[in-house]
């Protein structure tokens, strides 16, 4: 929040895992605000940041624009909402951590938990894709599984790997056109990446 220009009393996160409800996040001092929330491994979830706590006609000059880059609903079906944050929740309690209507890590935090993929210079390709998809990383990975979701967090396709690997591809020709996501992980490392499929 901090060099935002935004006047504030409080900060709500409104989203999926909320039923778009408002919950209002605790404020933390020093334009820190923090919310612990119950999720289930596997789900994935939209949602985004705002500054009232009820639905306004003008709501939306209240909430924090997503930038494109990590905007998670980009790709959405017509039943959502564009403009939103996304989490995929692993197996492990973690923390996430964002910046007010940026993609950056707020500063002094490095939530290791949390992998992006983006930052571990692990890629997908092509994307969109119709046939083969490769996925790569610059660090190699031991001992991994590369699983395919839909949007609502199920499990569509799933690939192991054995050893020290640092690209896999695999053939996605029968699956169904559409927006997808890639997991990455093994027991140090987890990511994923939003991918199309024509």
């Amino acid at each position: 929040m901090k060099g935002s220009g935004i006047e504030y009393d409080s900060i709500f996160i409104v989203g999926e895992q909320t039923e778009w409800g408002f919950v209002q996040m605790a404020d933390e001092g020093d334009s820190l605000f923090s919310v612990a929330m119950n999720l289930t491994a596997g789900d994935s979830a939209g949602f985004y940041f705002i500054t009232i706590g009820w639905w306004a006609s003008d709501y939306a000059q209240y909430r924090e624009i997503v930038p494109e880059e990590c905007d998670f609903s980009v790709e959405y079906s017509s039943d959502h909402w564009s403009g939103d944050r996304g989490i995929v929740v692993p197996e492990e309690n973690i923390t996430f951590a964002y910046t007010w209507s940026s993609c950056e890590i707020p500063p002094g935090y490095n939530p290791v938990e949390e992998i992006n993929l983006k930052n571990q210079g692990i890629k997908v390709c092509p994307n969109p894709a119709s046939e083969l998809l490769s996925v790569s990383w610059e660090n190699p990975m031991e001992d991994g599984i590369i699983e395919i979701l839909d949007l609502s967090g199920k499990l569509i396709r799933s690939h192991k790997f054995q050893g020290t690997m640092s690209e896999f591809s695999f053939d996605i020709s029968e699956l169904a056109g559409g927006v997808y996501l890639v997991r990455v992980y093994n027991e140090n490392i987890y990511g994923y990446k939003k991918i199309v499929i024509n």
